[in-house]
């Protein structure tokens, strides 16, 4: 990694109250699901476009489009839905909460913001969108992982709403070696008003 070319993406922020809510949660799940590495509470978001390692001359142009784009958006609904995995279903790399709400206006977003990062010589995602939340990496248990343990990890009828409302984007940047991994760069507010496209 080059140390003058900061590794960024953009993605959603989550409720601070939503993120306290997932923790619990996965402090209760971490002593019956081995997984290498869980996520640090002020590291969950909703990625959007993930660009990689930057030229500072690039970051610039980032927040000009990332700022005209979310002022066409207005604040939207989302929540946290059901759990899955991406990776070897015995050997999961990845242990996911997905997302419910105003998803349409999620997808729009993330298309604008694919269409103009694409402007800027950033590599197309060529993979269908799937927004989620990352929960933990790498399953390191003894036993091949069953999907039906996901099932064990259903959020609780009692839990805290894991409602929010989407009031901005973020641009952050990815610190591997510390914790919290991801560090806000820039924030830009969708202030539309009325209903979002």
């Amino acid at each position: 990694m080059n140390p003058h070319q900061p590794r960024l993406f953009i993605a959603v922020p989550v409720a601070p109250y939503v993120k306290d809510a997932l923790s619990e949660l996965c402090e209760r799940w971490k002593t019956g699901f081995p997984f290498h590495k869980w996520t640090h509470s002020d590291d969950y978001h909703i990625t959007i476009k993930f660009l990689g390692e930057t030229e500072p001359d690039a970051v610039q142009h980032i927040k000009r489009l990332a700022e005209d784009i979310s002022a066409r958006f207005a604040p939207f609904s989302l929540s946290v839905g059901g759990l899955g995995t991406f990776g070897p279903p015995s050997a999961p790399q990845i242990l996911w909460a997905g997302v419910n709400g105003q998803l349409p206006v999620l997808h729009a977003l993330q298309r604008e913001i694919e269409q103009e990062m694409v402007r800027l010589r950033f590599p197309k995602e060529e993979r269908a969108y799937r927004p989620h939340l990352t929960l933990a990496r790498k399953y390191r248990g003894c036993v091949p992982f069953l999907r039906d343990s996901l099932r064990q990890l259903a959020v609780p009828d009692d839990c805290s709403p894991l409602t929010w409302t989407a009031q901005s984007i973020v641009l952050y940047e990815s610190r591997p070696q510390r914790r919290p991994m991801y560090a806000p760069v820039a924030e830009f507010p969708l202030t539309r008003k009325g209903a979002a496209p």
